[in-house]
């Protein structure tokens, strides 16, 4: 029986939560249709914070500082959109097929209760996919964990790379900065250490990484997940499996 190929492209960012939350969604549905539709993942960089210093720097102090005087249009995005913004705008169109998950929120709360609110609603939608996240840790510059993706994806280890660097900074609140966390992950998804150090230690793709980030601004890409089947129709955010379903169902039907 031939299986009906489909390309998913993710754009993602590996210290966004939704990211994380959207790969665990996407496989729930994956799994469905693993006997009609033979799946190829491909994740390409974005980089939600391109600043952040190497060595890292804390997660608490980082979100109370992010979210602080924009408290109400992040908490927003991140937690009705289900998308992770680097350049937040004031939307209030709800969007359509994204439950309302979030009450209101007023100034008058200190940030730090709503960071606080922020991390536990986190926690609850982690654990449904079977994720723990962790509420501290430290967060740092991703742009060395995007390119050991690149690395994975030429040894046939893309995806499972990808899910390890998730569960090392969001299970583990470890510094995605760190070559040691990176080589730790790498090889953990099956990758030999020493090659993955001598790459590491290049500076082979950086370039690559922060050009393709950089393109999706002109392609109105502002906040991932980023899901594209096939270059036919594309979706942003952690949407549920029965929305992925759907769009299975409408390549099996071929009317995609």
């Amino acid at each position: 029986k031939m299986l009906r190929p489909v390309r998913v492209s993710i754009v993602s960012d590996n210290v966004c939560p939704w990211c994380f939350v959207g790969k665990r969604r996407l496989e729930t549905a994956m799994r469905k249709y693993n006997d009609r539709i033979q799946f190829e993942v491909e994740w390409h960089p974005y980089l939600l914070n391109p600043s952040t210093p190497k060595e890292g720097v804390d997660k608490r102090s980082y979100y109370l500082q992010k979210f602080g005087p924009r408290v109400e249009v992040c908490t927003y995005t991140i937690h009705t959109s289900h998308t992770y913004q680097a350049h937040h705008t004031h939307n209030n169109a709800p969007h359509n097929n994204a439950p309302h998950t979030t009450p209101p929120i007023h100034r008058s709360r200190s940030h730090e209760t709503i960071t606080k609110q922020m991390a536990a609603n986190m926690k609850v939608i982690g654990e449904a996919e079977g994720i723990k996240f962790a509420a501290d840790g430290t967060i740092g510059n991703t742009i060395d964990s995007h390119r050991l993706i690149s690395f994975a994806q030429r040894q046939g280890k893309q995806n499972e790379v990808v899910e390890e660097i998730f569960k090392a900074y969001f299970e583990g609140g470890e510094n995605l900065g760190s070559h040691d966390v990176l080589a730790g992950a790498a090889v953990r998804a099956g990758l030999a250490e020493a090659e993955v150090r001598a790459y590491l230690a290049t500076d082979q793709d950086r370039d690559d990484v922060i050009r393709t980030a950089q393109s999706w601004h002109s392609k109105n890409v502002t906040g991932v997940p980023y899901f594209t089947f096939d270059h036919k129709l594309s979706i942003s955010g952690a949407q549920e499996p029965a929305v992925f379903e759907s769009i299975f169902q409408k390549f099996l039907a071929a009317s995609l």
